[in-house]
Order: structure tokens, then sequence, then C-alpha cells
């Protein structure tokens, strides 16, 4: 029965503890909390404008339908009616990250679908060669992004980089007429 003793001080000694810890947490003042310091050093890149540019015709021509090379026939029609996957893009020096391109020229800059180039033409005379092609139309912006570094709570601009968007409009279909005898 020599242990119940013991037993009893220790007990003690832990109640002691906890009460002491109990008192000195609440006779400390709690500290304010302080606002962040405006120093540091960190970089970011922003976009500054978007400039709608027109219409952009892409040279890249791709042909769709033909008659036969001596030529069709009178009245004839050659038609192309072709599914095409089409997307927007950009190209250029991009910073700032693609969803946030996005959202500052107001669509989805990397979309891709389908649409059906669909164009006739007719023969106009017998032997006349006619060929369609079709190509895309897009809608162009020029994006200027600025960088900027923030240095001990102040921010400066810096240099400038351009990135080029195309959103998808619609195919144009440019049309050669020959002889079929050449």
């Amino acid at each position: 029965m020599r242990w119940k003793p013991m037993l009893a001080v220790l007990l003690g000694l832990l109640m002691v503890g906890v009460m002491a810890g109990n008192v000195n947490a609440s006779a400390t003042s709690p500290k304010k909390v302080q606002p962040q310091d405006a120093g540091g050093y960190w970089e970011y890149w922003k976009v500054e404008s978007v400039t709608y540019l027109g219409e952009y015709y892409d040279s890249d021509w791709t042909s769709c339908a033909s008659t036969p090379p001596r030529g069709g026939t009178q009245g004839d029609y050659v038609v192309c009616d072709t599914p095409v996957t089409v997307s927007n893009r950009y190209y250029g020096n991009l910073k700032v990250t693609v969803d946030t391109l996005s959202i500052e020229v107001g669509f989805d800059v990397t979309k891709s679908f389908t649409r059906v180039a669909g164009y006739r033409a007719i023969v106009q005379y017998n032997g006349q060669y006619v060929e369609i092609f079709y190509a895309n139309v897009y809608d162009k912006y020029r994006v200027v992004q600025r960088h900027y570094v923030h240095i001990d709570g102040r921010t400066y601009a810096g240099e400038t980089a351009t990135v080029y968007v195309l959103k998808w409009k619609r195919f144009y279909f440019p049309v050669i007429r020959r002889d079929g005898n050449r």
C-alpha cells in the first residue's frame, strides 16, 4: 500500500499543473492581429487591352468538290457538303493563362467544334472545269499583356507582350472556273 500515497501526490501535481496552465492562459491578453506588411516581392502579368482588328481570311484553301478534269455539263451543279472540325485559336507571346485570355476576350480561345462546309456552283458551259475550295474566316483580336513587379509596397509596370486571338466565324468558298480542255 506504499504506492497509494505516491499516486495521491502525482494526481495532486497533475491537478496543480492543469490549473496553473488555465490561470496562465486567462491571465495573458490576446495579441491584436497586425495588418500584413505591404512589403515583399512578386511578379505577375495582366491583360492591358483587347482590340478587335476585323475579319481575318485564312490563306489555307482546301479543295472540297470539282467537276471531272475535262469539265462538266452546262447546268450541272458542283456541290461541296463536308463536315469540318474548326476551332478558335491564338498565337503570339502568351504570358497570362489560357483561362485568363478566354475571360478577357469573352470566349473560349481553344474551343473546337464541327461545322458543315456547304456550297454549290453551277457549270456555266459544256467542258467548263469548276472546283470549289473552302477556307476559314475569323474575327481577329490583338491582346496586349503587361508585366508588373511588386517590390516593398510599390508596383511597377514593365514590358508588354502581344498575343493574337482568332475566333472562328464562317467559311468562305473560293471557286476556280476554267476551260476543262487545258
